[in-house]
């Protein structure tokens, strides 16, 4: 049963009738949850102790994640940001697994929160644990056995689609479908096929967007919303 923080009152956080003093670090995996479990992500956090550090990693110049700016200003958490300059896929992984491994040979915290369920982490959460620290995690319903049995505890959100997850379904689509490929199509055709698809969830409301067009705008796409029917021009998917 997912911990859904967001709808939990002071009773169903887990160590809240525990109070701890010691000081946590919160690093976000940005690139690979969405904006929307801030206030979960943060709630679980302060949970565990005092929360000391705040931040979260991606490239905030990349369309998808936009929202997120907004979230890390209103939540006061920090930026670190990875524009991407290489072709290096887990980038921004790298950076926060860089950081808890500095921020743990500070000495100064007790507790780490990772909020991700990447198996990428679970090496730098064991180094965690074996240095003494507590380490945490949080995120979707997914993360491989290793990576949740190397952690303390690991909190299981609701699931909320992400932008990224979106696009990636929009690649495969055009991948399984090759006269889509630098392609004008009617919105409302690629979101009948989409949904047949069975990918990702195609209703804009999910993503805390008001239409499917400001879905596809937000996951990159171009959208020629003065003709009608509005129209999204496909290039070429990127290989797999």
């Amino acid at each position: 049963m997912p911990y859904d923080a967001g709808n939990a009152d002071h009773r169903d956080v887990p160590f809240l009738n525990q109070p701890s003093t010691r000081r946590t670090a919160l690093l976000i995996d940005a690139e690979n949850i969405s904006h929307r479990h801030a206030p979960q992500i943060l709630r679980i956090a302060k949970s565990v102790g005092s929360l000391e550090l705040r931040k979260a990693y991606g490239d905030f110049d990349r369309i998808d994640l936009q929202s997120w700016r907004e979230s890390m200003r209103r939540h006061d958490i920090r930026p670190h940001s990875d524009y991407c300059y290489t072709t290096e896929k887990n980038s921004a992984d790298q950076a926060l697994i860089d950081d808890a491994g500095s921020l743990l040979g500070t000495g100064r915290f007790q507790a780490f929160v990772i909020a991700s369920a990447d198996s990428d982490f679970t090496e730098v959460v064991r180094r965690i644990a074996a240095a003494g620290a507590a380490p945490y995690g949080v995120g979707g319903a997914r993360p491989s056995a290793a990576y949740r049995r190397a952690l303390r505890r690991y909190f299981e959100l609701p699931h909320i689609p992400t932008i990224k997850q979106f696009r990636d379904a929009v690649f495969d689509y055009q991948r399984r479908d090759p006269t889509s490929h630098n392609a004008d199509v009617p919105v409302d055709n690629l979101r009948s096929m989409m949904f047949h698809l069975n990918r990702v969830s195609t209703v804009a409301r999910d993503y805390g967007l008001s239409d499917f067009a400001a879905l596809l705008q937000s996951a990159g796409f171009e959208v020629s919303s003065d003709r009608r029917p509005a129209i999204v021009r496909l290039g070429v998917p990127p290989p797999v």
